[in-house]
Order: structure tokens, then sequence, then C-alpha cells
């Protein structure tokens, strides 16, 4: 079992694309951790509203 933590910064796209990529081969993944950097964008927003229901994601 693994975590995963993925560095975002004003990429919401990319770090969107990232985690449909690894949810697609989640079979030994227990924790998507996503670490904002003070993004100046709405990422760290619209990925928190993209994955409020999904407890893999953090």
């Amino acid at each position: 079992m693994f975590s995963i933590i993925i560095i975002n910064w004003n990429s919401y796209t990319e770090t969107m694309n990232c985690i449909a990529s690894i949810l697609a081969n989640r079979e030994l993944i227990t924790r998507i951790i996503i670490v904002d950097n003070n993004s100046s964008d709405d990422s760290l927003k619209k990925l928190k509203q993209e994955f409020i229901y999904n407890d893999l994601v953090k």
C-alpha cells in the first residue's frame, strides 16, 4: 500500500490530470495527499470542491 503526495502551485488542470491517472490505477494506493504551495489562483479551492466526498484524496 502506498500514499502519493502531489505538490500543486497554480496548476489545477495538471493536478487533476495527475489525480485522474492515479485513480485509474489505484490498486495499491491508499491515499493521495495534495499539498498546495500557496497558489494565487483558485486551484486549491477547486480541488477541495472536486474531491469533497472522496476519502482517498486529502
